[in-house]
């Protein structure tokens, strides 16, 4: 069909590209290129949608397919226009009932990221900038006040906070004293391996030691406070030298500090039997 100026029309008699208006009647046809808001073109012509749809898509004549936008204070929630969100669900910007993630027990739309916001999670989850998630990666750890996962320290793989580590990296050391991660074991301490978090642990020796090899006060290499360590296994090898008075080397045997006892005496930072006959010796 032609108009009169000859462009193409539709078989509702508007020109191509056009829908025949909904106001039209068979002595007044009104073309339009958009449908106004609240309809939708089907078979070239502009129909009332309805169930307060703005916009919808049709498969029957006068029939709502489904709802595309929503008119007034309407949300889109699937194909209908609803005057609420439902359970589960909250409003974006668009009018669109949005679903919020299983993880969440509450969430908002935010109109400066443009998208979907928890405020609180299911139990089990931590709320780590507006979302749910199970826990903080490795080397990172959950800052509640912050709401955001934080950095370990240094050589730290797992922490419960910025400075108390639980598990060290490979090849350091974990000092439970200070809960830190260092390369090796700080002075006063001794090296046991856990088999449990897999560490190096670095424990404190017994207050009686500047050094040791173990825990109690059987295990000091070396004393405190001008003390000495007697040592059988010191006295062994020292008895045992080729050469008499040969002092055996320091923190090799371990034993308990204190005062040289009678017939002993200091040598280095050990006791050994004085020679015989003396009741004392330097």
């Amino acid at each position: 069909m032609l108009d009169p100026s000859g462009t193409s029309c539709n078989p509702n008699g508007c020109p191509s590209g056009q829908f025949l208006s909904s106001t039209s009647t068979p002595s007044s046809i009104s073309c339009t290129g958009t449908c106004p808001t609240g309809q939708s073109p089907l078979n070239g012509q502009c129909v009332v949608c309805g169930n307060n749809c703005g916009s919808c898509s049709f498969t029957i004549q006068n029939t709502t397919d489904k709802c595309l936008t929503c008119m007034g204070t309407t949300f889109l929630f699937g194909s209908q226009c609803l005057s609420t969100c439902p359970s589960g669900t909250t409003q974006n910007n668009n009018q669109q009932c949005i679903t919020i993630p299983s993880s969440c027990t509450a969430a908002t739309w935010s109109s400066i990221s443009n998208s979907l916001v928890c405020t609180s999670c299911t139990t089990g989850n931590i709320l780590v900038k507006g979302q749910c998630i199970n826990k903080c990666n490795v080397r990172l750890f959950y800052d509640a006040a912050q709401q955001d996962c934080i950095s370990c320290e240094d050589r730290c793989t797992v922490c419960s906070d910025a400075i108390d580590c639980t598990l060290c990296d490979p090849n350091t050391f974990y000092v439970p004293s200070t809960k830190s991660c260092d390369f090796k074991c700080p002075a006063n301490t001794y090296m046991s391996y856990n088999r449990t978090s897999t560490n190096n642990d670095c424990y404190e020796c017994d207050a009686s030691c500047g050094t040791c090899s173990g825990a109690g006060s059987q295990s000091c290499l070396t004393c405190k406070n001008d003390l000495f360590v007697t040592s059988t296994a010191a006295i062994t090898r020292f008895n045992n030298s080729v050469l008499a008075g040969t002092i055996i080397a320091e923190g090799i045997d371990a034993g308990t500090c204190g005062n040289c006892q009678f017939a002993y005496g200091p040598i280095g930072k050990y006791c050994f039997p004085c020679p015989a006959n003396c009741v004392s010796c330097m």
